[in-house]
């Protein structure tokens, strides 16, 4: 039994304890079916009864001594079987325990084992980064001490040629400074002489206007002659359409009374804020030996109507309807060769073509408005 495996010896013990339950139940039904025995003893044989009786007392006692003894030997089986046991599942623990000892030495030399790689590695790995690492410190020292050779290279050459364009620069600077110089002198004769021809065109202007004057104040006086029987209020009538008013050009005046009759000989742009949205009139007129209304505008409700009056004869009337959005009116009119251009409230409002391209010189509004001449 020494010899069987632990597997076998409980397979062994498995089949005596299922042998030893079978006698036990065979020799409970043989003492049953003893018991079951009909038993007929007659009174008058009491020996035999007495011999019987002792002979069944011995037998149970047989019985309960082989059960007995039955029980002592199974329950001693029971115990060897546990002893048995108990040893097999301490030699099973030792085999257990020797193996996890056997397993922690090996997995312990495992582990030493493998630090002991993992240190050789790491150590390896450090001395070949440090190796790396030097030869990376070398090629990169030897490339910033090329660089800074390049640089320093770059920056000799930079310098070489900023010298000489500095130079470049210096003469072309003075080259240009003596030509600026020169054309400074050239344009400042040229204004001067642009002076004197204005200057000259000036005083030749200022004599024909004075010629002019002159004139208009002998055609004044020759007319107030021929019309001498005139006077009082006819006389200020007739004369107010002749008599003018000097203006200075960029200066805004308010106009004091309708009847001033404003000199804007030689205007460009003439600029007018109305003082009645409602009522007003603006004439440009050409006075001369004769006195004419070249463009005469005039409010009529919601709408201007625009006419000349040339040669004592009225053209042909022209009306604009309008509606105005701000309570202030501003009328800027502009003088071309050909034409006016007029603006209401800085946007276009009409053009209108010169008569024979005649210029006015005499500017009539109405009391309160304000006049810019240019």
């Amino acid at each position: 039994m020494q010899n069987l495996t632990r597997q076998e010896r409980k397979a062994l013990r498995k089949k005596q304890l299922q042998e030893r339950q079978l006698q036990i139940e065979e020799e409970k039904l043989k003492k049953q079916n003893t018991n079951d025995i009909d038993v007929t003893i007659p009174t008058n044989n009491i020996e035999t009864e007495r011999v019987e009786a002792e002979r069944v007392a011995r037998v149970e006692a047989e019985r309960v001594e082989a059960e007995r003894v039955e029980a002592e030997r199974v329950e001693a089986e029971r115990v060897e079987a546990e002893r048995v046991a108990r040893v097999e599942a301490e030699r099973v623990e030792a085999e257990r325990v020797e193996t996890e000892r056997v397993e922690a030495e090996r997995v312990e030399a495992e582990r030493v084992e493998t630090e002991r790689v993992e240190a050789e590695r790491v150590e390896t790995e450090r001395v070949e980064a440090e190796r790396v690492a030097r030869v990376e410190t070398e090629r990169v020292e030897a490339e910033r001490v090329e660089a800074e050779r390049v640089e320093a290279e770059r920056v000799a050459r930079v310098e070489t040629e900023r010298v000489a364009r500095v130079e470049i620069e210096r003469v072309a600077r003075e080259q240009e400074e003596k030509r600026l110089r020169d054309e400074i002198k050239k344009k400042e004769k040229l204004r001067a002489e642009k002076r004197k021809l204005e200057l000259k065109k000036q005083r030749e202007f200022e004599a024909t206007e004075q010629k002019k004057r002159q004139k208009q104040k002998e055609i004044i006086k020759q007319k107030l002659l021929n019309k001498s029987n005139i006077n009082g209020q006819k006389l200020y009538k007739y004369t107010k359409e002749l008599l003018l008013q000097k203006i200075k050009f960029g200066e805004t005046i308010t106009v004091s009374k309708t009847q001033i009759r404003y000199d804007i000989t030689g205007y460009k742009k003439i600029t007018i804020k109305i003082s009645t949205p409602n009522k007003y009139r603006i004439s440009l007129i050409k006075q001369d030996s004769q006195i004419n209304d070249l463009f005469h505008l005039s409010s009529r409700g919601n709408s201007i109507v625009y006419n000349t009056h040339i040669n004592n004869v009225w053209g042909k009337e022209i009306k604009k309807q309008y509606t105005l959005n701000s309570d202030e009116l501003i009328y800027e009119i502009n003088s071309t060769k050909n034409s006016y251009i007029v603006n209401m409230n800085g946007k276009h409002f009409m053009t209108t073509s010169k008569k024979n391209t005649q210029d006015a010189n005499v500017l009539l509004v109405n009391a309160g408005d304000k006049i810019t001449i240019m």
